[in-house]
This record gives structure tokens, sequence and C-alpha cells, in this order.
């Protein structure tokens, strides 16, 4: 930890587990913006890590011209260890950045120009961003994705769906906003971040958008990231924010079409994995599909129309489920 210079306008929170090998060229994205250094201060904190990320981490940020801080905490998630860096942030503004991600070098700077004179129900201001993944040693990307969250009554929809999804790395968040939220909700871990941003919008805050030709984040694309090694903890969240979602927008008078069809799109996108990993589950999942979507058929296959049609959805799913296993042994039929 070096000396605190004056408050800083923007705090950097990198939750950390086991990021050592990757730590360094992110903390290098951060110490190369072109804001101020004084009006920027990093927090690492480092979530009971096996390896020797926090070592890394303090020596990546030695030569630092702004302030920083790296801490270490007993293992509780990357959702929680990201509450702990914000309790400890002085910044007006939060940006988040997972310890194997980067930023372009003028991010912040062009956030710090988009928030300037933006009123106090501005939770956040985002922009372009793209994902990459490294294959033998070089960069392969995806093509740019440009979040839209600025869409009045369509924002809950938009946050919901995550179509495009808006990672808080690509935002720069009101450290007022956040902490009057309460932070993370860990129940919704992997997808804690549509989470937050959906109950920030439920709260009434606004999201606007930062200009930019240029994507100013990169996601890195790790195979063995929670999302990818927990399907049924992927769905669950899902689950748990189309609920939350439902909840406020039936308060709110009843679902509108676009309303329905987006939490229909959840409900069966969950069904297959819930019928094969937690069958108890996915019954009450059927009953909410029905619910918002009543006669839904999912399955393409003629035949599991059929017992989707008659049974419904969550027998179709039983059946397709039984294909896929008999596939896998070997059987060549038809269903």
């Amino acid at each position: 930890m070096n000396p605190a210079p004056p408050t800083p306008l923007v705090s950097c929170v990198m939750a950390a587990f086991d990021a050592a090998p990757w730590i360094a060229e992110s903390l290098a994205s951060l110490t190369a913006q072109t804001a101020a250094p004084e009006r920027l201060e990093i927090i690492v904190v480092d979530d009971g890590s096996r390896d020797d990320t926090a070592a890394v981490a303090r020596r990546a940020l030695a030569g630092a011209k702004m302030a920083w801080r790296v801490e270490t905490t007993a293992n509780q998630g990357a959702a929680k260890a990201r509450d702990f860096g914000v309790g400890l942030a002085r910044g007006a503004w939060i940006q988040f950045l997972d310890a194997d991600d980067l930023l372009a070098p003028g991010k912040i700077e062009a956030h710090l120009r988009a928030v300037a004179g933006v009123g106090p129900e501005v939770a956040g201001i985002y922009s372009a961003f793209q994902v990459f993944k490294v294959e033998g040693g070089e960069r392969v990307t995806q093509p740019v994705a440009v979040p839209d969250l600025a869409a009045g009554v369509e924002t809950g929809v938009r946050i919901v769906e995550s179509k495009p999804w808006c990672p808080l790395a690509a935002m720069l968040l009101s450290t007022a906003w956040f902490r009057r939220l309460g932070g993370f909700d860990p129940a919704t871990v992997p997808i804690e971040d549509v989470n937050l941003l959906l109950r920030l919008h439920l709260l009434g805050a606004a999201f606007l958008p930062c200009p930019s030709a240029e994507p100013l984040y990169f996601h890195r694309n790790v195979p063995g990231s929670l999302s990818k090694r927990s399907r049924l903890a992927f769905q669950r969240g899902c689950l748990a924010n189309a609920r939350v979602a439902r909840d406020r927008w039936l308060a709110g008078g009843g679902l509108s079409g676009r309303q329905a069809a987006v939490l229909a799109e959840i409900f069966a996108g969950a069904l297959p994995v819930l019928v094969e990993l937690d069958p108890e589950g996915a019954r009450g999942v059927e009953q909410e599909l029905l619910a918002v979507a009543p006669g839904h058929l999912r399955a393409t296959r003629p035949v599991l129309r059929l017992i989707g049609r008659v049974a419904g959805p969550r027998r179709a799913e039983q059946a397709a489920l039984a294909w896929r296993r008999l596939r896998q042994k070997g059987f060549r039929g038809a269903p």
C-alpha cells in the first residue's frame, strides 16, 4: 500500500482469485490510464488465492503513480470480494475490472468526460466492449458489442435478457448508488452483475452511454470460468433475475407481451438443465413458464413437440434428455 493522495474521483476495484498468470497485465491496463493519476486509486482484493496473486499484484503496482492497496481476505467468492473492495473505496465512481480482463488506456478518461454534469439519477455510464481469448499465443476477438441500457421502459427487459450483455467493467458505476443497493446478491452468482444492474434499474437508476467508436473494455473468455463450469448455477442465477423482474412487473400492473416473451425464453432455456440436474426444481419452473406463456412449445422435433403439447414442456425436455443419452451411447434411430 502506498500513501493516499487527496480523495480520488474513481476507485478501480479488482477482485482476484488464483490470478497470478494474468493480474500483472490487467493491472498494467489500469496504471496506463490516461486519466490524471491523482484522480484514481486501485484496490485489489485477493480472495484467498492459493497462488502468489497478492505478491504479483504488489510488484505490478510498485511503481504506480496513483494510490493503490492490495488486501487479502478469506475466500468468499468474487461478489463478496468486490463488496469488500467498494467498502474501502474513496472515489465517487467505481471501475470494476476482473483480474484477467483489460481496459483501453483512455477508458476511464472517456467515461469521466461523459459523467461530467450528469444528475444524481445516473448510476452508470457504459461503452462498447470486446470479448477475446488467447489461442496459441494469439488474441482471437469477437465482434465489438455495444450495450443499450438507455431504452426507457425497455431497459429492464434488455438487462434481464442480456442481449447484448453489459459487463460491469464496461461501465463506470456510481459509488453512492452501489452502496444504496447494498452491494451484490451472492444468491445470483455467477451472473450477479446482471442482478445488480436490474436492481439498480428497478430502484429508478438511469444509465447513459459513453460514445466511443472503439471498444474500451476487453473481456477475456476463460474456459474454466464459473458460468461455464456450473450450468446449474448459471441457470439458477438467470431464474433468480427473471423472478425479480417478473414480480416487479406484475406489481406494476401486469406483463407486456415483450416482458412475457423474455421471461418465457429464460424459463424455457433453464428447463433442459434443471430436468437433467435438478428434477424437482424443474417442476416449479415448468409452472412458472406456463404461467407467462400458456401452451409454450420449445421442442423442434415433431415427436417432442407432441409430447410437450400433451404432457407439458418438462416432459418434453425429459424425453429430449433421454434421447441425448441414447445418442451418446451410440443409438442412431429417430425419435
